[in-house]
C-alpha cells in the first residue's frame, strides 16, 4: 500500500493506493485510521477510476451528440441528393431516351447519369480531408494519451460516403435507364 497526504487538519486529502481485489477490507482499515486522527470529520472517499470516468463523461456525451448529428446530416443529405437526382433524371429523360434509341448501352447511360455526382464527391473529398485531418489533429493534442490518425480512416469514410451517394442516385438512374423510351418521347 501507498499513501500521500496533501494539506493538514480538516482540509486534508489522503490518497491511498490499494489492491482492487481487497478494496472492502482496505476501506474499513483506512476508515479506522481516519477516525483516530480526525474523529469529528466524516470520511469522504472516491475511487480514482470513478473520478477518471467522470472526467471523460463529457467526451462520451460529445461523442453521442456528434454521432446523432452526423446521422441526421447523412439522412438529410441523402434526401437532398435523392431529390436532385430525381429532378436531373426528369430533366434528362428525353436525352436518355434518344441515346437509348440510338443504341447506347444501359451501362453507359448509368455511368452518364452518375458520373457527375462522383466527380463532385471526389472534389469534396479533396477539400474536406485536409481540413478534417487538421481539426482532428488539433483536437487530439489536448489529450495526454492519444492516437495518430491514419490515412485509411479518411479513405474509408470517403468510400462509405461514395457508396451511400451511389446507392441514393442509382435508384433514379436505374429507373430511367431501364424505362421505355416511348414514354418520354410521346409529346414530341
Amino acid at each position: 500500500p501507498l499513501a500521500f497526504l496533501r494539506g493538514s487538519g480538516s482540509a486534508a486529502i489522503v490518497a491511498v493506493r490499494i489492491n482492487a481485489n481487497e478494496s472492502a477490507s482496505a476501506l474499513t482499515e483506512v476508515t479506522k485510521i481516519w477516525e483516530q486522527f480526525l474523529p469529528n470529520q466524516p470520511i469522504r472517499y472516491s475511487f480514482m477510476s470513478e473520478d477518471y470516468a467522470g472526467m471523460y463523461s463529457d467526451v462520451k456525451r460529445t461523442k453521442r451528440v456528434f454521432a446523432s448529428c452526423a446521422i441526421l446530416a447523412i439522412v438529410i443529405a441523402c434526401l437532398g441528393l435523392f431529390g436532385l437526382s430525381t429532378f436531373m433524371a426528369e430533366q434528362r429523360s428525353k436525352e436518355i431516351s434518344i441515346r437509348k434509341i440510338l443504341g447506347a448501352s444501359s451501362r453507359s447511360l448509368f455511368n452518364l447519369l452518375t458520373s457527375n455526382y462522383m466527380k463532385l464527391l471526389f472534389i469534396s473529398a479533396l477539400v474536406s480531408i485536409p481540413i478534417s485531418w487538421y481539426l482532428m489533429k488539433n483536437w487530439l493534442e489536448g489529450y495526454s494519451y492519444r492516437v495518430d490518425i491514419a490515412w485509411w480512416v479518411f479513405l474509408m469514410a470517403s468510400g462509405i460516403v461514395a457508396i451511400i451517394a451511389l446507392l441514393t442516385v442509382s435508384r433514379q438512374a436505374t429507373k430511367l435507364t431501364f424505362s421505355n423510351p416511348s414514354k418520354f418521347l410521346k409529346s414530341d
